[in-house]
């Protein structure tokens, strides 16, 4: 897998996984993969898994890694959240500047 095929390296550690289901640095840097991808709750899960096995495998170190990268992943979220809101509320603005009531229409969409 090259650097940045993201996809491709999701798709090579689930078959990874699928011969070592007990290799939890695979679970973790697949989580890694899909947060880049904005898959947030996919990265989440694939991260929860990687903590259950370093628990059960004696890595607390890990654990607490991945714990980390779970609440990095919570925050990302929360900051795209913020980031609409706050874009919504520019273009309500805008729109109340120029006298209009609704934010404009999308460009792709026909207008009657």
């Amino acid at each position: 897998v090259r650097l940045g095929e993201l996809d491709a390296a999701v798709s090579e550690f689930e078959q990874a996984l699928t011969q070592a289901p007990e290799f939890a640095h695979a679970y973790y840097a697949q989580g890694l993969a899909l947060a880049d991808l904005t898959r947030y709750s996919e990265a989440k899960t694939q991260l929860r898994t990687a903590i259950n096995l370093y628990i059960a495998q004696g890595n607390a170190e890990w654990a607490n890694i991945a714990q980390r990268q779970i609440a990095y992943i919570e925050s990302l979220k929360n900051q795209s959240f913020q980031c609409r809101l706050q874009t919504i509320a520019l273009l309500n603005e805008l729109c109340r500047q120029q006298g209009t009531q609704k934010t404009p229409p999308r460009k792709d969409l026909k207008t009657v």
